[in-house]
């Protein structure tokens, strides 16, 4: 690093590499991450998301039953816990398989079994006609029919707890899974371009070739800490726990998915620097070597 040139264009190509590296972090973020059913699906584990909803379903049903005159034990099958869990599982599968198939249909259908829902309902309605005395005619088909289609659609509501299906409906799914090809594509533009500028590194210090691990690690921490500094600023802070969500299953999932992916950045910009310490470990190796080398002849 004796010529003015080769410190200049070493550092140039180390903005440069700078940011490729962040656009790298955050392609991988998205993709392995933020677009990953594993991700939601851990979530509703951790967060105990299908207890939640079971117990708001529950409290919901109950509060109800004096204007519906329809009692919780008819809807009690139907909202079990396990039963929320199973319509979550399907719901986020059916969500992400979409996402990440691109422009390509995936012909994945989201169609929830809610026959037993529909027994039970049914099998209270046939008992309250009989006793009291009530004809089975159109308007009691119309009325069994709209009591079931009500009750399935909240209970979907419920149990969409990262409101996947109101994204849908508002077309920003469509919208976005046009562009989630474009992230491995992007990720192999970063890969290429990193590779590039290592060799152009490798160039522009080919007389003391072990500069290029001082530069690669100055790149990696210079990125690293550039993308933790807001990450750290979000946890410490508690920023997502602003959101206006009156819901507690809603709060929990959103806010439980976002903290999620600042804890996700973070972790990607400490193994930066680490891999950042390295590289100076290595330069510093190569470096008195290199003395060594020098001061021998």
């Amino acid at each position: 690093m004796k010529k003015a040139s080769t410190y200049i264009f070493s550092v140039l190509v180390t903005l440069l590499l700078i940011v490729v590296l962040i656009a790298t972090a955050g392609l991988h973020l998205m993709k392995y991450r933020a677009l990953s059913a594993g991700t939601c699906l851990q979530l509703m584990q951790s967060e105990r998301l299908p207890e939640r909803v079971h117990l708001s379903l529950e409290k919901y049903y109950t509060e109800q039953e004096n204007t519906s005159g329809i009692p919780l034990t008819v809807y009690a099958d139907s909202i079990t816990e396990a039963q929320c869990e199973k319509h979550m599982r399907e719901l986020i599968s059916y969500t992400f398989n979409g996402l990440n198939a691109g422009e390509a249909d995936t012909g994945i259908v989201y169609n929830p079994d809610f026959s037993e829902l529909e027994t039970d309902m049914t099998a209270f309605f046939e008992d309250y006609a009989e006793k009291n005395d009530y004809e089975k005619d159109e308007k009691y088909q119309q009325t069994l029919q709209k009591a079931i289609d009500n009750a399935k659609t909240y209970i979907e509501q419920e149990c969409d707890v990262f409101r996947s299906q109101t994204l849908r409906e508002a077309g920003l799914i469509d919208k976005v899974k046009k562009y989630v090809p474009w992230l491995t594509r992007g990720l192999i533009a970063c890969a290429a371009s990193i590779a590039v500028l290592f060799v152009l590194l490798l160039i522009i210090n080919r007389k003391e070739k072990g500069n290029v691990w001082y530069w690669l690690g100055n790149a990696l921490l210079v990125a690293s800490i550039l993308g933790l500094i807001p990450t750290v600023w979000l946890n410490v802070t508690r920023w997502f726990d602003k959101f206006a969500v009156k819901t507690d299953q809603i709060f929990a999932a959103v806010t439980g998915y976002l903290y999620g992916l600042t804890h996700a950045a973070a972790t990607i910009c400490g193994i930066g620097i680490v891999l950042a310490f390295c590289c100076y470990v290595i330069f510093m190796i190569q470096h008195r070597k290199h003395n060594a080398r020098t001061n021998g002849r």
